[in-house]
């Protein structure tokens, strides 16, 4: 930065924080340094992009916004329980899932019903906790920004958790959920960081 500039430099703890908690705590202190806003820290910020005064909030149904919203609490719920039939009805199929890699994955029914075994549990849950550990997860954020009569879209952070309670990572997500022409509202597509 050139002398002389006044825009604030950020504390020496804002680095990329990776708990929702920590994220929190980092930005508290800021502002009771007497930051008024979060400057661009592109190379060490909390978030990498600076929000544009010109976005608008395109949320234009409180209604949908608490079906959608009471439809993310059933298949945390349903993931939660390892209940892959109780899961599959948070969907609207056909879903898509954008990998972490960048993958997209189509998500039926049908596939769906291929990861279930003999005893109706789904090798998915079972790989799951093989590969990490996994036990449960809990949703950190789910920010509306856009709903509408038969859509709405969330800014997403979860966790996922070993039995003991022990974290095995935080993970943001988007996830847009719809409601179909049954009135059936259900993930219709998500893109996380897991």
């Amino acid at each position: 930065r050139m002398m002389g500039d006044a825009t604030p430099q950020p504390p020496p703890t804002a680095t990329r924080a990776t708990c929702p908690a920590r994220r929190l705590a980092v930005i508290s202190s800021q502002l009771a340094a007497g930051y008024s806003h979060l400057p661009d820290w592109s190379e060490h910020t909390l978030y990498p992009v600076r929000p544009d005064r010109r976005q608008t909030s395109h949320r234009s149904d409180p209604a949908a916004e608490a079906e959608a919203t009471a439809l993310l609490d059933r298949w945390m719920d349903a993931w939660n329980a390892h209940d892959i039939r109780a899961w599959m009805d948070t969907f609207n199929f056909p879903s898509a899932r954008v990998d972490n890699k960048g993958n997209a994955i189509l998500i039926t029914k049908d596939s769906m019903n291929a990861t279930v075994d003999r005893d109706g549990a789904s090798e998915m849950f079972k790989a799951l906790a093989a590969r990490t550990g996994w036990h449960h997860s809990s949703w950190d954020r789910r920010l509306v920004i856009w709903s509408e009569p038969q859509r709405c879209c969330f800014d997403t952070c979860f966790s996922r958790y070993e039995a003991d309670g022990t974290l095995i990572g935080v993970y943001e997500s988007i996830y847009i959920v719809t409601k179909d022409e049954t009135g059936h509202w259900g993930v219709k597509s998500r893109c996380s960081t897991a």
